[in-house]
């Protein structure tokens, strides 16, 4: 497996009230960087997790785990949820699929 896929674990920022103006403002959002590797997900697996065939889905791994709080993440400049993960010894999985 190659690591070389950028992927950001993406935390959104929080919303702040302005009183001034009447509007929220927001924080930007804090990406982190980890490369990771990024492969279609298996048919059997996407069984199991979402019950059909479901099209923009991915399998990313990491080496180590990624223990922080995250809203989604970025591959590619696009906006990924995710689904499932699970920690083995050495790395992470999380199954992702397109946001709409």
């Amino acid at each position: 497996m190659r690591y070389d896929t950028k992927i950001y674990f993406v935390k959104t920022g929080a919303q702040n009230y302005d009183p001034a103006t009447g509007n929220y403002t927001a924080a930007a959002p804090v990406k982190t960087l980890i490369y990771g590797d990024v492969n279609d997900t298996q048919a059997e697996m996407l069984q199991i997790i979402y019950g059909q065939i479901v099209q923009g889905s991915y399998t990313v791994r990491i080496l180590g785990s990624y223990t922080d709080p995250y809203d989604y993440i970025e591959i590619g400049g696009k906006r990924y949820n995710v689904d499932y993960f699970r920690r083995f010894r050495r790395y992470e999985a999380f199954y992702v699929r397109e946001a709409q």
